[in-house]
């Protein structure tokens, strides 16, 4: 009975996703799909995850050894997702942007591909190169047409910056770059 509710639930999670991906017109690979529905479903009843200060976990992930590294590093990269994916307001609130918990985690799952067998390597290592696309879809399954974008359009900039994604910009509504950004140089003295 317990393995039919969580194929239940799971399945839910994936229709979400799939439903989200059409509507950022995108097609994961069906391996990120089941990841992605299968971390929506973990972190379901964990209410606490809006607490995590990320940064000082990713601190303690790097001191441990082993099994315990790679298990606290993938609770910051996977909590990283979800809160750079569905959280992305909360950013503000927490006076970074949402650029900070992305390369937070591209970071954390490429720890993780570096600590582990070569299977596991080249996954972790796929969702540190399509985090933000993986993101995209994330924001695509709370966005909705009569709300205001979940990301600014500067976060928005500085992602494209990272890994241009022009389903991130039209899933947001706004008009992704046409050009090169380019950042003043910095002031100097003489």
């Amino acid at each position: 009975m317990s393995t039919w509710v969580y194929d239940s639930h799971q399945s839910q999670w994936l229709t979400l996703i799939q439903l989200a991906e059409a509507q950022a017109k995108l097609a994961l690979p069906d391996l990120l799909e089941q990841y992605l529905s299968s971390l929506l479903l973990r972190f379901n009843k964990q209410p606490d995850i809006a607490g995590a200060v990320l940064a000082e976990d990713y601190l303690h992930a790097a001191e441990l050894n082993g099994a315990a590294r790679r298990f606290a590093m993938l609770e910051v990269a996977e909590k990283c997702l979800l809160f750079a994916g569905l959280f992305p307001a909360r950013a503000e609130k927490r006076l970074v942007n949402v650029r900070y918990w992305t390369d937070l985690g591209r970071s954390a799952y490429q720890q993780l591909a570096s600590a582990t067998q070569q299977a596991l390597s080249e996954f972790y290592e796929t969702i540190a190169r399509e985090f933000v696309t993986l993101m995209t879809v994330l924001i695509a399954c709370r966005q909705h047409p009569w709300l205001k974008p979940s990301i600014s359009v500067m976060d928005a900039y500085s992602l494209w910056e990272l890994e241009p994604c022009h389903a991130l910009f039209t899933q947001l509504g706004y008009a992704p770059p046409t050009a090169t950004v380019i950042h003043p140089a910095s002031p100097t003295t003489h």
